[in-house]
């Protein structure tokens, strides 16, 4: 649970600084006259050889925020596979040979037959269509 807050707070932060940083440069976009490639990611990014007074120079904020945003979404993806896994294990191994009902099967794991049809210790195929 500590790493889903974790990773929610980083994704979360991520989001706010880069969309902060769009509304800001949409907002100057009617103001710039001179530019190279499009008008938002040049009050953005920047160019060095134009002139400075219609950039914002913001890129940096902009990549760490989206840095931020990345790691938050690997680390949920991450937990959320672990927490599958474990899941998993726990309904495989109370399982004990007995053919079970959908309603006991543990709510992360109702996604459809496909995802329950291999047995990850012994690799074989399990049929729940009987």
């Amino acid at each position: 649970m500590k790493r889903i807050t974790i990773g929610g707070i980083l994704m979360f932060f991520g989001t706010l600084i880069c969309l902060t940083i769009i509304i800001l440069a949409s907002q100057f976009v009617p103001m710039i006259s001179e530019w190279r490639g499009t008008k938002l990611w040049f009050l953005i990014f920047g160019a060095k050889d134009l002139n400075h007074t219609y950039s914002l120079f913001l890129g940096t904020p902009f990549i760490i925020g989206t840095i931020l945003f990345t790691l938050g979404l690997i680390v949920l993806l991450v937990e959320l596979y672990f927490e599958y896994r474990k899941n998993l294990k726990i309904y495989l191994s109370s399982k004990k040979g007995k053919q079970e009902k959908y309603e006991k099967i543990p709510p992360i794991l109702i996604l459809d037959e496909a995802t329950l049809a291999l047995d990850t210790k012994t690799g074989s195929k399990l049929d729940f269509r009987k």
